[in-house]
Parts: C-alpha cells; sequence; structure tokens
C-alpha cells in the first residue's frame, strides 16, 4: 500500500490535486538481459543462414531505409510549409477537403479497430484542408514544370513496400492489379519528385543529424502531414 499524489489536472477530476492511498499487487519481477548472438538468435529474424554478417546487412539496409523515408518526410514537410505560408490565399473546393477529412477519420478508425463514423469528420477538417491545399500545391508545381511520374520510381517503391512482406512477389502483383494503390504509390512518388525539384532549384541548407534526432523529427512531421 503506497500514498500517491495525483497531479493538478487528474482525471477523473475528483482525484486532481489530492493524495489517496493504493493498494498496488506485485505480478511479477522481471530482468532484461541482452541474448547471446547465436544462431538461434538470428534464425528468429527469418535469416535462416543464422549467419551474423547476413543479419547485419539486412539490419542497416532497414535502417538507411527508415533514414532515407525520415529525410523526405521532413523535407516534404519543410517544402509544404513554405508552399502553404506563401498562398495563404489558396481557396480549395468544401467538397474535396470533406472527403479527405472523411478519409482521414476512417484511417484512424482502422487504426484503432474501430468502425468509421463519417459524423466525426469534422474533427479532421483542418488537416484535410490542408492536406487539400498541400495536393493542389503540389500538382501545380509538377504542371508548371512538366514534372511527370517516374515509372522507374513507382516501380521501386512498390518492391521497397512488398520487400517488408514474406510474400514479397504476391504483394508487388497485389498494387499493380489494384489502380487504387497504384494511385497511391504514384502520388507519393510524384511528391518525391517535386521536392526532388524543390531541393534542386531553392536555396538549401544543410544540416547534420544523428538518426535519431532524424526519426523523431520525422514523427513530428507526420503530424503535420
Amino acid at each position: 500500500e503506497v500514498e500517491l499524489s495525483y497531479p493538478e489536472k487528474f482525471k477523473p477530476a475528483a482525484l486532481a490535486g489530492q493524495t489517496a492511498k493504493t493498494t498496488l499487487k506485485l505480478d511479477s519481477v522481471r530482468e532484461k538481459h541482452v541474448p547471446e548472438l547465436d544462431e538461434d538468435f538470428i534464425r528468429s529474424f527469418a535469416i535462416e543462414s543464422g549467419d551474423i554478417e547476413e543479419m547485419r546487412t539486412e539490419v542497416r539496409a532497414n535502417l538507411e531505409r527508415e533514414m532515407k523515408g525520415a529525410r523526405l518526410t521532413v523535407l516534404k514537410t519543410q517544402l509544404l510549409d513554405q508552399l502553404l505560408k506563401a498562398f495563404p490565399e489558396l481557396d480549395v473546393p468544401g467538397a474535396m477537403v470533406h472527403h479527405e477529412a472523411t478519409q482521414l477519420q476512417a484511417m484512424q478508425a482502422r487504426r484503432q479497430n474501430q468502425e468509421p463514423d463519417p459524423a466525426q469528420a469534422e474533427r479532421y477538417m483542418d488537416a484535410a484542408r490542408r492536406r487539400v491545399k498541400a495536393g493542389l500545391l503540389i500538382g501545380e508545381i509538377a504542371r508548371q514544370n512538366e514534372i511527370k511520374i517516374d515509372a522507374a520510381r513507382v516501380r521501386e517503391a512498390v518492391e521497397a513496400v512488398a520487400e517488408t512482406y514474406e510474400q514479397s512477389e504476391e504483394v508487388a502483383r497485389m498494387y499493380y492489379q489494384n489502380p487504387e494503390m497504384l494511385r497511391t504509390v504514384e502520388s507519393s512518388v510524384l511528391e518525391e519528385q517535386v521536392v526532388d525539384w524543390a531541393i534542386d532549384n531553392a536555396k538549401v541548407e544543410n544540416r547534420d543529424m544523428a538518426f535519431k534526432d532524424l526519426i523523431n523529427a520525422a514523427a513530428q512531421s507526420r503530424k503535420g502531414l
């Protein structure tokens, strides 16, 4: 039995700022330890050879893929922030914003294993308006500068996603057979190409970042996309 002090903003409010005796039941005590880098441990990561060098190669490839994606996310967010600041008066169709808000709400519901509720879409209107504006601006940059979707990069993007699954060939085939899934990849690739174009044509300041800092920055950036 211990005495706990609850924060001023604690919920339920009846306990906020209060001190109360609380009974805790200890179920187990565990201690973590670093496992041996033996063949059994390596095979547990689906590396059948049990070879440590093969594992290191795969780990490095995964980290590099994660780093590339994080870098692109941060750059894209910075680019969109500047574009939206440059065109604050840009007006967008309400129907597009509402559709995007509905999509965002459905995505969030799926993440939480819940049924989508279109009535909750209003909560996502601000984020949806930003996404629609950003999409139109990126599309206009691509149009004015004749940036076409690079089929080779689309193929690379599909393969990169497929490689994260055991049945990679089936996953890749599924993407090419599903027009909506393929359009999503193409849209993402076009955004990457616009980011590349902006880097080549804008005043850019390079900054070194530790891997962990880059990943954290990307996580924060995704909240704004």
